[in-house]
């Protein structure tokens, strides 16, 4: 074959090869596209929303169904129509008790809508939630900042200790007893130095712990402007970490805590140590944005207001 022939099938065999990949016609045996589970942070958010379902709502808790996967250390992402914030759920160890610490947020008048930060245990795929923490809503001429507990589904119980804006909670929710039926409640305004206990029977579903900004499924239903919302001990000083307490044994250890940030109760874990979650609230479009965990240990974050719904 001539020099020339052969530098003109040379040619139009790659000119045809361009054509075929242009159109997709050759096999790419050796891609694969990674899966949505196979995703995982590279900083502290997966950017892939995993799948939530939500059913009925009771005051300022909700029952919530989370498709989450077991892998410790793996952030996953999801938005649900009342909480932001962070959620862990473990099939082991139980949960024992929960510390945390927020600054109470302060409202705009408007738009109207309602509020709160708490932290719980339980909830998550069950309606099996005890919480405690603080409400700011805004409503027709009027501003308001409580402090609350629920059990649900028992509506909330509001608290005496007159809460301002701008002033630093911490709180403890801790198991009393071997078969979980028993737990104290403990809810103290550091600012003003007023803080309130109590002990109560109770039967939560002990596989989950949450840390919440949440928009309360009440009249108006919407969610008050309050600005950016700070957890966790980075921002509120020397108060409670961001803690959940548990145990893989039979035998729950007594609890005998004085203070939130002192629980006697181990082993302990700060968020990022078993799989969480991050939410963001969506409700006729995205409401919340959540960031990522700071501190150290990485266990505080902030929710920022983008909307009222």
């Amino acid at each position: 074959m001539k020099r020339s022939n052969i530098i003109i099938t040379i040619t139009i065999l790659i000119v045809t090869m361009f054509v075929m990949m242009a159109f997709n016609t050759i096999p790419l045996n050796n891609f694969s596209v990674p899966s949505e589970n196979s995703i995982t942070n590279t900083g502290m958010v997966n950017t892939v929303p995993s799948l939530a379902k939500s059913s009925a709502t009771y005051g300022h808790a909700k029952r919530m169904e989370v498709y989450n996967g077991g892998n410790n250390n793996v952030a996953k992402y999801s938005t649900d129509g009342n909480w932001a914030g962070y959620v862990l759920t473990s099939s082991n160890p139980d949960f024992q008790a929960i510390c945390g610490s927020w600054i109470v947020q302060t409202v705009s008048s408007s738009p109207y809508g309602n509020s709160a930060q708490w932290i719980g245990i339980g909830g998550v795929g069950n309606s099996k939630l005890i919480q405690t923490g603080t409400a700011s809503d805004a409503g027709s001429g009027d501003i308001s900042y409580q402090a609350w507990y629920e059990l649900l589904p028992n509506a909330p119980v509001y608290l005496s200790l007159n809460v301002k804006p701008g002033n630093i909670m911490s709180a403890s929710i801790s198991d009393n007893t071997v078969n979980g039926n028993s737990w104290t409640i403990f809810i103290k305004d550091v600012t003003s130095g007023k803080s309130y206990t109590t002990t109560v029977s109770y039967n939560p579903c002990m596989k989950s712990a949450e840390w919440i900004e949440e928009r309360p499924n009440m009249s108006p239903y919407t969610l008050a402007n309050f600005g950016t919302a700070k957890f966790g001990s980075y921002y509120t000083g020397g108060t409670a970490n961001q803690v959940i307490y548990g145990s893989s044994g039979s035998e729950k250890p007594k609890t005998t805590q004085t203070e939130p940030d002192r629980v006697p109760l181990p082993p302990k874990y700060y968020i990022g140590q078993l799989s969480y979650t991050m939410y963001n609230i969506e409700y006729n479009g995205l409401l919340t944005s959540t960031s990522s965990l700071d501190g150290t240990p990485c266990s505080s974050f902030t929710v920022t207001w983008e909307g009222s719904g």
